[in-house]
């Protein structure tokens, strides 16, 4: 299905058969319906309220330094090119000829000005501007369609500390309004390098069979309770900057501050409860410092950052955010053994990315990449095994 072709005003939130959408959640008992999981209908409302009629992150603007770089990537189910122009700005192009629906580009990443449907021979520049085809623009449409009709779907496209964003529908809300106050927590997660971070590397892809919102709430601060559990080797470990004694005390509290938004987005940030509140910001910061950033990075968050975000850098840094629909980070602690870093940086849900400086960073990009270890998700997956009988049961938090 696609989300450009769906209709962008006065969706209807009542499934075909009479349900409405607000029957399926269970504000008191905290739970909703498995519908709400397994439902093509309630999928399709998804792809047209969510993916569809907001803004999504497509990809970082190192991943297309230089005039002509691209990269391909989905809104919803729609494939789009991301890609720099001659001007130097970044366009989003749907990935669909306006003559038959064929794909313009079937290369994942490259550097091109023109692209070319293999179908009839239409090319469209890095603009999607419509250049000719084989046969004459009169010999097809005559006086109908002029050849400035004929160019390439442009999405709307906009960038907030590095991340590219783009909504296929022109009447949304500009992007600041749509990140709202994420975009002060958005800032942490991956701008606070001077010097910036770069993308590295091609994505890694995994693919579950499961719901896209079932991945989406293990980072947005709704599911914070599997860490201990499923994680529990890697606390053990000290490979997520704790130890095995520190683990056991903090586990029976579950410790941390969830932080939500009216527009749909949250972040976990977690207490350094071991800290001394009277050592000053900056040195806290160098004894433990951010994902992404060493001791001698410290001094340069001064400049970079204000001074409640420092704080909450020193006393209760995010450790896992998520915008919505789907772009969502998960920051690791820089560690150090033998003077040597082990690990470090912010593993994402989609790309591997590298402060020029040190430390690693991720992002989200699409719906199907992440880093090493990191299960992404797709929105496609969205049916039950066996047909389309709702069980009538719902699914507990």
């Amino acid at each position: 299905m696609s989300t450009a072709s769906l209709p962008r005003g006065g969706i209807s939130t009542t499934l075909p058969d009479g349900t409405a959408v607000s029957d399926l959640i269970h504000r008191d008992s905290r739970e909703v319906a498995m519908r709400v999981l397994v439902d093509p209908d309630v999928y399709r409302l998804e792809l047209q309220r969510l993916f569809g009629s907001t803004w999504n992150v497509v990809g970082h603007v190192t991943e297309i330094p230089n005039t002509g770089d691209f990269v391909t990537r989905y809104i919803g189910e729609d494939p789009v090119i991301v890609v720099r122009d001659r001007a130097g700005d970044i366009q989003v192009l749907l990935n669909v000829c306006q003559h038959r629906g064929m794909p313009v580009c079937r290369s994942e990443a490259g550097t091109a000005t023109q692209f070319r449907c293999i179908y009839h021979g239409w090319v469209y520049d890095e603009r999607g501007k419509f250049l000719g085809s084989p046969v004459a623009n009169q010999q097809m449409h005559g006086d109908i369609l002029s050849k400035s009709q004929l160019g390439l779907r442009r999405a709307r496209v906009g960038t907030r500390a590095g991340l590219i964003f783009a909504t296929l529908d022109q009447d949304v809300p500009p992007l600041d309004e749509h990140l709202g106050e994420m975009a002060w927590y958005l800032d942490l997660f991956f701008d606070i390098s001077e010097e910036g971070l770069e993308v590295v590397g091609p994505p890694q892809r995994f693919t579950i069979r499961g719901n896209w919102k079932l991945a989406a709430e293990q980072f947005v601060g709704g599911d914070g309770y599997h860490a201990l559990s499923l994680h529990r080797s890697q606390f053990d470990l000290g490979l997520l900057g704790t130890t095995e004694a520190i683990t056991a005390s903090t586990a029976p509290g579950m410790e941390g501050l969830d932080v939500s938004f009216v527009e749909g987005h949250a972040a976990r940030c977690s207490y350094l409860v071991a800290m001394d509140q009277n050592i000053p910001v900056l040195e806290r910061l160098a004894i433990i410092p951010p994902a992404g950033i060493t001791p001698e990075m410290v001094p340069a968050l001064g400049r970079r950052l204000d001074s409640d975000q420092l704080r909450v850098l020193a006393e209760a840094r995010p450790v896992v955010g998520g915008g919505l629909p789907e772009h969502r980070a998960v920051p690791l602690p820089v560690l150090e053994r033998g003077g040597r870093t082990v690990r470090g940086g912010r593993v994402p849900h989609l790309r591997a990315q590298r402060s020029r400086r040190g430390g690693i960073l991720a992002l989200v990009a699409g719906r199907t990449w992440c880093a090493a270890g990191v299960q992404g998700e797709d929105p496609a997956h969205h049916r039950a095994d066996g047909g389309h009988q709702w069980p009538d049961r719902t699914g507990r938090r």
